[in-house]
């Protein structure tokens, strides 16, 4: 039983929850209140789908609220219970991202992913989407629906409510799949009869002797190039030695010449060395040796010399340094004398003593006017607050005395006010001039401390000055000495050079006499060993005609087996492909075999589909009849049409009522002898019957708009059928109606829906 759902931001919903019961449940309101989204609503939250979404005239963002501003989630909860345990469904929309939708049973979360829910659901109801849609959801307006159909399209749409269409598409299907598979067969035997077996394979023994003989040729053909590639080898072979002796030879010949020109070039540079009357080395050894310890003698000389005129120049610059600051010193001592002249410090102590002077003076008159003014401020409160009476001796005293009084006290205390504030301004003045002499005195005692520092400074300049003087007269005389020793260190470095380059010239020419005799003995060696080799270019010449030859011969002996090969492979191709035409035709008649046996078969199955068609319709139309007959006594009391039944005839379904005609009891057709109500009342018994034989675990039945285009008189009558008969045979009925009649439903739950559409308010919820 369904209990309770809760809508937010769903269609024109804002914020509603209604609360359903057993029995019948009526919502009731005007075209465009929300009433049918409501039902939606709980399509939806039980299986994410209702009708408009199914036939794709709407999408799952058009279900959130747009008006007055778009929302961006819309929600729906269900709760309803089944085999004694409450569950609740919750399903959300989104703009932005994907729906989502969670299942709970008895408070404890059961499953949490659309799919999933929607899965787990179905086998809680026993019951998918497509069976609720056709045997509990009646839609808008479709009570009479079937009769209002042409019998062709009434046939296929009870068959497609029963379930029955399922074996109409099956049959379809497998008619067609017979079809294409005696087609193939057709089209087997076709490439069968192209194809001469006893043809393929003459050709296929023709092929197999064919690649015998090339093979035979090929093997001839293969020992032949294995020995004239053996003959080519052997021949490379001697001209590959003959061509590296050859280069050995002129290597050698090249390599004797510029070992020549080398001689050559060593013995002119010999005599050009002598020519310049070079010593030998030995000679020249000894007496470099003993001019270079000279050399080095003086360098150290020089070098100390240099040192102690560098220690002097740093030691004058140190006089220098400390003259400057002494007399930068100096300087700073005038400038510090002529500032204590300046201030003056005998002068300056007198005006401290006066400063101070006239600061106590200011001090005491300060003290003095305020006490002063505390007692005529006294007096005065004392003559204004005592009438008639002195404060002091406590006389009777006149008007005009007391006022005089305090005329003059105001007068004295206005004085006093100003003495005080002079007095003020010269103490202000005395604590500055004071400040600033205390200041003043504190710079002299500075400048003081300073001076101190700086006696005797004018002696220690003229000392300075002398040292320096004597220090500049030394390095003079040091300057000299270290110029003379650089000199005679420079003639010996200059004898050194000489007699070096003298000595290097003796060493080259001594090496260029050695490398000349090694020399020598290597052109002789040389010129043996190329005497020794006797290859010629004509017999180089021989051999590479010959090598020519041998690999001309391979050439072609190799194209003509490859050729061979070739060949050979086109005719195994063709054999191959001769082969597998034969296969292919042995292959297709087994196919052929096959495949009628198929057909035959799906001819047999398609007889079986219909057979299990019309006993599956026999059987659901009998349970349908069964269970009308059973509720057609509640849902119309009268005699005049004793029972109800639908007939499956052979292209249609014809609703049919049990009534006297012509003296006999005779089944008539509702469409031809029934008034508005008792059609409505006939088509309603048939939509129960759906539900009840198509649904029997749940029995719940929503009926959108099933009064409509029904007179006052038949609307009266649904009222009763509605209130006291339904609530016996389902459950749970909801119906959805503008009809305000409806609200006088017997024992319903009631919920008004009203919404001002001219101001695009949300939908407003009443309950009755």
């Amino acid at each position: 039983m369904l209990t309770s759902i809760e809508l937010s931001n769903w269609k024109t919903h804002k914020s509603t929850k209604l609360d359903f019961s057993k029995g019948t449940n009526i919502l009731v309101g005007q075209m465009g209140s929300g009433k049918s989204s409501v039902m939606d609503a709980i399509s939806y939250a039980l299986f994410g789908n209702f009708p408009s979404i199914q036939h794709r005239r709407t999408n799952v963002s058009y279900l959130i609220r747009s008006k007055p501003r778009q929302e961006d989630i819309a929600k729906v909860t269900l709760s309803f219970d089944v085999d004694g345990h409450s569950y609740e469904v919750e399903r959300v929309i989104s703009q932005n991202t994907p729906s989502t939708a969670t299942l709970k049973r008895d408070g404890a979360y059961l499953q949490s992913q659309p799919q999933r829910v929607t899965e787990e659901i179905v086998k809680l109801l026993k019951m998918d989407y497509d069976l609720f849609s056709r045997a509990v959801y009646s839609q808008q307006n479709s009570l009479e629906y079937f009769l209002n159909l042409r019998s062709s399209d009434r046939k296929k749409e009870i068959d497609n409510l029963l379930g029955l269409d399922k074996f109409s598409e099956a049959k379809e299907n497998v008619t067609a799949l017979a079809n294409r598979i005696k087609d193939m067969v057709k089209e087997d035997n076709r490439a069968v009869a192209e194809l001469d077996s006893n043809k393929i394979k003459e050709q296929l023994d023709a092929l197999e002797q064919e690649i015998a003989r090339y093979k035979e040729a090929e093997s001839e053909s293969e020992k032949k190039l294995t020995d004239t590639k053996a003959r080519l080898s052997l021949t490379e072979a001697r001209l590959n030695s003959a061509k590296e002796q050859l280069n050995t030879k002129n290597r050698l010949q090249q390599e004797i010449r510029e070992l020549k020109g080398k001689a050559a070039t060593f013995d002119s540079e010999i005599k050009k060395i002598g020519a310049k009357g070079i010593r030998e080395s030995s000679q020249i050894t000894d007496q470099l040796s003993s001019f270079k310890k000279d050399y080095d003698y003086a360098v150290k000389q020089a070098k100390d010399a240099k040192d102690i005129a560098e220690e002097l120049g740093k030691k004058i610059a140190r006089y220098d340094e400390q003259l400057k600051r002494a007399i930068t010193d100096n300087k700073t001592k005038s400038s510090l004398q002529q500032e204590l002249e300046r201030l003056n410090k005998s002068q300056m102590e007198k005006s401290l003593q006066s400063a101070k002077e006239a600061k106590e003076t200011a001090e005491a008159d300060i003290a003095r006017y305020s006490a002063e003014k505390k007692e005529s401020e006294k007096n005065l409160k004392e003559l204004e607050s005592h009438f008639g009476k002195c404060p002091v001796c406590e006389k009777e005293l006149e008007e005009s005395l007391r006022n005089r009084l305090i005329e003059e006290r105001k007068q004295k205390l206005k004085e006093l006010s100003g003495l005080a504030a002079e007095a003020e301004r010269i103490l202000e003045r005395s604590r500055k001039e004071n400040d600033t002499l205390s200041n003043g005195m504190k710079r002299v005692s500075q400048i003081e401390d300073r001076l101190k520092e700086y006696a005797g400074l004018e002696e220690r300049i003229k000392e300075l000055e002398k040292s320096s003087n004597q220090e500049q007269a030394a390095s003079i005389k040091l300057k000299a000495e270290y110029e003379s020793k650089e000199k005679h260190a420079q003639e010996l470095r200059d004898t050194v050079a000489k007699l070096q380059s003298e000595l290097e010239s003796a060493q080259t020419r001594e090496r260029y006499a050695h490398e000349l005799v090694t020399i020598t003995d290597a052109i002789v060696k040389k010129e043996s060993t190329a005497i020794s080799i006797i290859i010629t270019e004509e017999m180089m010449d021989g051999l590479h005609k010959e090598v020519v030859a041998l690999s001309s011969d391979a050439g072609r002996v190799d194209s003509e087996l490859k050729a061979n090969k070739r060949y050979i492979a086109d005719k195994i191709q063709q054999k191959k492909e001769r082969a597998d035409q034969f296969a292919m035709i042995i292959k297709i008649k087994e196919e052929i075999s096959k495949k009628k046996k198929v057909y035959e078969n799906l001819d047999r199955f398609s007889d079986a589909i219909i057979k299990a068609q019309t006993q599956l319709r026999n059987r659901l139309v009998e349970s349908i009849n069964m269970v009308m007959g059973d509720i057609w006594p509640e849902l119309y009391p009268y005699k005049d049409y004793s029972d109800i039944m639908l007939d499956a005839v052979e292209d249609d379904y014809v609703l049919k009522v049990n009534t006297m005609m012509r003296d006999k009891m005779s089944w008539e057709d509702v469409e031809a002898i029934a008034s508005g109500g008792e059609r409505s009342t006939a088509c309603l018994a048939m939509r129960i019957a759906f539900s009840l034989v198509l649904a029997p675990n749940i029995k719940w039945l929503i009926l959108d708009e099933p009064t409509h285009n029904l007179d006052r008189q038949a609307v009266q009558k649904m009222v009763e059928i509605f209130g006291e008969t339904l609530p016996k045979i389902i459950d749970q009925v909801f119906i959805i109606t503008h009809e305000d009649l409806l609200k006088e439903v017997n024992g319903s739950n009631v919920y008004i829906l009203n919404r001002d559409k001219a101001q695009d308010k949300e939908t407003e919820i009443l309950s009755e």
